[in-house]
């Protein structure tokens, strides 16, 4: 059986080889689908998107993806920063100050996440 790391990473070399020779893949979401389907596809656990983990709480923490197997809780967030060039339908969504802001807060959820146990492990994918 595959790691979760395997998945993800024959995932992300999926779209950017499919990219790489059209644009199939054009935004955020798109990425976040694709890579879910893969995990539901090989693992059978069907993952959650834009997960919330507290409803109720004033400030809600969300993750991209969670996937709950068994006993391992994991949380992934996803950035894919395009830059609209010729012939190529992709829209300006690039990793300027606010793009580099957002990976940072990111990966410190994930880590607020982790602290708080509720997931035991985080993946940041920055495609």
């Amino acid at each position: 059986m595959m790691s979760y790391l395997d998945i993800l990473n024959k995932s992300c070399n999926h779209i950017i080889d499919i990219n790489n020779s059209k644009t199939e893949y054009l935004n955020e979401k798109s990425v976040q689908m694709k890579i879910a389907f893969d995990l539901w596809k090989t693992l059978g656990i069907e993952p959650k998107l834009e997960n919330c983990f507290d409803y109720e709480a004033e400030n809600k923490l969300y993750t991209d993806i969670f996937l709950k197997d068994v006993s391992v809780k994991i949380g992934i967030e996803i950035k894919f920063k395009t830059k609209k060039t010729g012939g190529l339908n992709y829209i300006n969504q690039g990793a300027q100050t606010n793009g580099k802001l957002n990976c940072l807060r990111d990966i410190e959820r994930l880590l607020e996440l982790k602290k708080d146990r509720k997931i035991n492990i985080g993946y940041f994918i920055f495609l």
